[in-house]
């Protein structure tokens, strides 16, 4: 098994090799690994510590090593070192670089800003650029940077383009900006509150026909979605734009009539936020910046389950209205809709007041949604963090909560404070559990236990419709059942041993970080019960989640279980080797059909046969 390394203190002896002493220096590299995504490795929260295996530190240690290493320089002295770093891979921008920096005579410390942004966003050499290549590029200053080191990038945008030639045609100028507003910090928490209340919650929706007004006016539509996304991920604005369109369950004049009259059903929002998760998941779109580059996770979009109607609601009546207008179906579905004006215009005063003393701000919004999700808690390393919950899990208690907004908020804070301060009850991991859409067994089966249930068989349900185009059996159907009771079992008597060897607090601790999302897995679609534990995965060679014992299925494992049955279907219509029509029949009957079997019982304990019958039916036509 992989040594586990504490972080802390791998993180304290870094400093003293250094001479670093600068108190904010564990929250700035904290900031770095956070915004990098940990560089592709996992971190283990195990005793209010954080953890790390030894081949991960390792893999770590020469991004560290050179932050370490640079921590302590002048600005200019960095801004050397990530001009060389940046010639390695743009001499020709680079040089132009030095130039327009004499010319100007910029100072030391906007000169650094200038540069690592350059090295951080742009892909390719400046004067090589198209201008859609440049509007990115100032659409991710806009996020990213202060206004005044935006202007500087402008400008020497600009003055590439008047004394080289280049492949961009338009001179740039950053004029959007609020004038009192900081783009770089998150939301206060009262503001982030407000704002998803508004967008969120069922009584004021209710209160005031928003529904109604979004199937009347697609810019009333359009808005409320753009601004709903950012309580849900904390993805770019130009990865948004790639989120694919849903199917629509019926033509979408009918969609928008039952919507304004309130009889568009649950099951019909379910099913075309179902189609928008399966397309992200059979597509594997990765980040827009990041295209191109292998080993990067694709772009995740989780739906808590209490807001699949809403959302899924909002999604129908925005590709309604799409589809009405609109015809070209490869233009994005979202709009970037984020100025007052806008939002006053298309929304109505109330919630344009919201906006008032400065524009939705999206870098700000995910932001604060990132801090929900933040790993580092103020108990590792210094961050003072109230928030100790996944973002999406506050978009779950706005749906719910019934009251104002001054109630919400308050009840919020509640909710929150009580969690961090007296552990996690089992009714707030069952909701965790609930809004993550977990479809296992075994946190079924451990937090029944935590409450003093008995574990109670759960039924099996028919054979699943898809295997019968595999040609198989009755009896190899009942073989695939009787695999599937047998990990039943096994489950069991994992369940049984994790709860003898385990406190009740630890136990809830390891649903909890199930429920949380923390436990991941070598696969994005699922997670894992040796990660929830603090451990490091007995099968290193193993790269298959979904067959291993210690796999934890959610919906979107659903997904990806279908769209495997998919493709072996296809393999085996289309080959005329009897063996690999074997080995697909094998896979399918052995390995796939138990798990959604499983899967299929869970749903239907926890989430009720009307969510079986849903998923059933957009995995049917998902063909």
């Amino acid at each position: 098994m992989n040594e586990m390394i504490n972080f802390n203190e791998y993180l304290e002896n870094k400093k003293k090799e250094h001479e670093i002493n600068n108190s904010e220096f564990n929250i700035d590299l904290s900031c770095l690994m956070a915004t990098n995504d940990w560089y592709g490795c996992t971190p283990v929260i195990k005793n209010e510590v954080l953890w790390f295996s030894k081949d991960d530190i390792q893999m770590l240690d020469e991004k560290v090593e050179e932050y370490c290493s640079n921590y302590n320089k002048t600005d200019k002295e960095k801004f050397e070192y990530l001009l060389d770093k940046l010639n390695e891979q743009l001499p020709k921008t680079v040089k132009l670089l030095r130039k327009y920096i004499k010319k100007v005579k910029l100072e030391d410390i906007p000169a650094l800003h200038l540069v690592d942004f350059i090295y951080t966003y742009l892909p390719g050499e400046l004067d090589e650029s198209t201008d859609k290549e440049i509007s990115t590029l100032l659409d991710d200053a806009f996020d990213e940077l202060p206004r005044s080191y935006s202007v500087i990038l402008s400008d020497f945008i600009n003055w590439v383009h008047d004394n080289t030639k280049t492949l961009y045609k338009n001179l740039y100028f950053m004029n959007n900006y609020s004038s009192d507003s900081d783009k770089n910090s998150a939301y206060d928490p009262h503001s982030y509150l407000d704002i998803l209340y508004h967008l969120y919650n069922q009584d004021y929706i209710e209160e005031n026909d928003m529904y109604v007004a979004a199937a009347e006016s697609r810019n009333y539509a359009d808005t409320w979605l753009f601004l709903a996304m950012h309580f849900l991920c904390a993805l770019r604005n130009t990865d948004l734009l790639r989120i694919p369109h849903p199917r629509l369950p019926m033509p979408p004049e009918e969609v928008l009539e039952q919507v304004a009259n309130g009889t568009f059903s649950e099951a019909a929002a379910k099913s075309t936020i179902y189609t928008v998760i399966w397309q992200l998941e059979a597509l594997m779109l990765t980040p827009n910046k990041t295209q191109g580059t292998s080993g990067v996770a694709s772009i995740k979009l989780h739906i808590p389950e209490s807001v699949e109607t809403h959302i899924g609601t909002l999604f129908a009546v925005a590709e309604a209205h799409f589809q009405l207008v609109e015809d070209d179906s490869n233009k994005p579905l979202l709009r970037v809709i984020t100025t007052y004006e806008q939002i006053n215009r298309y929304m109505g005063e109330e919630i344009g007041d919201l906006f008032l003393e400065s524009n939705f701000r999206c870098k700000a919004a995910n932001k604060s949604y990132m801090q929900m999700i933040y790993l580092l808690t103020d108990d590792i390393l210094g961050v003072n963090d109230e928030f100790r919950v996944k973002g999406y899990m506050l978009a779950a208690l706005a749906r719910s909560h019934k009251g104002s907004y001054g109630d919400f908020a308050k009840t919020t804070s509640i909710y929150l404070k009580d969690a961090k301060m007296s552990g996690y009850t089992p009714e707030f991991v069952a909701r965790e559990l609930f809004e993550r859409g977990v479809l296992s067994v075994i946190p079924s089966m451990l937090l029944k236990m935590v409450v003093g249930e008995e574990y109670q068989k759960l039924s099996v349900e028919s054979q699943t419709k898809m295997i019968k185009e595999l040609n198989m059996s009755p009896m190899e159907v009942e073989n695939a059942v009787a695999i599937m009771q047998k990990n039943m079992k096994h489950s069991t008597e994992l369940v049984k041993t994790l709860y003898s060897s385990y406190s009740k607090e630890e136990v809830l601790n390891i649903l909890h970080s199930i429920g949380n999302g923390d436990a991941v897995s070598k696969t994005d679609s699922c997670m894992c019960l040796v990660t929830a534990m603090g451990k490091v995965c007995p099968y290193a060679g193993h790269s298959n989640c979904p067959s291993c014992e210690y796999e934890i299925s959610t919906k979107t494992t659903m997904f990806l279980m279908v769209r495997e049955v998919h493709r072996l279907q296809e393999i085996y219509r289309t080959t005329d080797n009897e063996l690999e029509k074997l080995r697909c029949r094998a896979i399918v009957k052995d390995i796939i059909t138990p798990c959604i079997e499983e899967m299929l019982c869970v749903m239907d304990e926890v989430y009720g046969p009307d969510a079986v019958k849903t998923l059933e039916k957009i995995i049917m036509e998902e063909k």
